[in-house]
């Protein structure tokens, strides 16, 4: 399996793959206020201190980062693949192995805080709706969803 844990001298790269994904998916579903406040809340600096606490997560594949996970307990954060790997189960992959470690570590459950764009991915995948959620960003009104799943997955 191509997931294995980021390295520091990765960062760079991963917080490209997250920007590049930002700007490709995000556009359209958010303002532009929006859009750059997802790109201060999964900046560099955020990227490299889940690398450092031995959280972040990438897939690759001939030396090229296709798609990244924080596995943090029974929370799974900063799941993005690359636009140029979307639908090719890159992502499931990613999530399966957060769910995976968080099984491993005595969890019962996980739950994401999706974007718009993902949440058919996680409703795909039997995550549940838990709480819909909203909050001011930059001035703007902002809304997102958390979602669960029930631990273990059976594939």
């Amino acid at each position: 399996m191509p997931i294995r844990k980021a390295e520091t001298g990765e960062a760079a790269r991963i917080h490209a793959l997250v920007s590049e994904t930002i700007d490709q998916c995000y556009v359209g579903h958010y303002t532009p206020k929006i859009v750059d406040s997802f790109h201060k809340f999964h900046d560099f600096d955020s990227i490299m201190s889940d690398i450092i606490a031995e959280k972040c997560y990438i897939f690759g594949e001939n030396g090229e980062i296709l798609g990244t996970v924080t596995a943090d307990g029974a929370h799974v954060r900063r799941l993005f693949v690359s636009p140029r790997a979307q639908g090719k189960g890159v992502g499931k992959e990613l999530l399966f192995f957060a769910e995976s470690a968080a099984y491993a570590g005595g969890e019962t459950f996980c739950e994401v805080d999706s974007s718009v764009p993902a949440e058919s991915f996680y409703r795909r995948l039997g995550y549940t709706l838990r709480e819909e959620c909203e909050d001011d960003f930059y001035g703007e009104n902002v809304r997102w969803k958390v979602f669960e799943y029930a631990l273990p997955r059976r594939r």
